[in-house]
């Protein structure tokens, strides 16, 4: 599966995505604190669903419509559970955000967005 990894994302769940076999394209140095809308486009651009620690993303897709791939949304400092609940819901990424706290794993689909 193909990733987008925002600034933000954890490093050692990127490693490990990797290590897993998948593809993960980190936010190019260029794009330091970009705006959110314009790296969730790229992430759109590559067809990547997006892994970011920002819950500024939920925002953007449920309150203003913005599309997106997927998104993976970390809420928990725990590299192993963040990359466990991942790898356990790689078919269902695509069209969804997957929320990881330290309490729960939760997979939500996307709104229908505008074009």
């Amino acid at each position: 599966m193909r990733f987008f990894a925002d600034e933000c994302a954890d490093r050692r769940v990127l490693r490990a995505l990797r290590d897993a076999g998948h593809e993960v394209e980190l936010s190019a140095p260029d794009a330091q604190g970009a705006p959110d809308e314009f790296v969730l486009a790229r992430s759109n651009v590559l067809g990547g669903v997006l892994v970011t620690a920002d819950k500024d993303f939920g925002a953007l897709i449920f309150g203003r419509g913005l599309k997106a791939t997927g998104v993976v949304l970390l809420r928990s400092a725990d590299p192993d559970r963040c990359t466990a609940a991942i790898l356990d819901h790689l078919a269902q990424l695509e069209g969804a955000i997957l929320v990881v706290s330290d309490r729960s794993v939760r997979l939500r689909p996307l709104p229908e967005t505008r074009p």
